[in-house]
């Protein structure tokens, strides 16, 4: 494989990574918004 060949798969994975990193963060907002609303009723 050539440079330009490994660049694109490192940028294919960057934003991989960096999808699952959001997709994780909504997750958490969403579970911790429910269990706050829970705890104030």
């Amino acid at each position: 494989m050539n440079a330009v060949a490994f660049m694109h798969a490192a940028y294919v994975v960057v934003w991989v990574v960096l999808g699952g990193y959001l997709a994780d963060l909504l997750a958490r907002y969403v579970k911790l918004k429910k269990e706050l609303k829970d705890l104030t009723k």
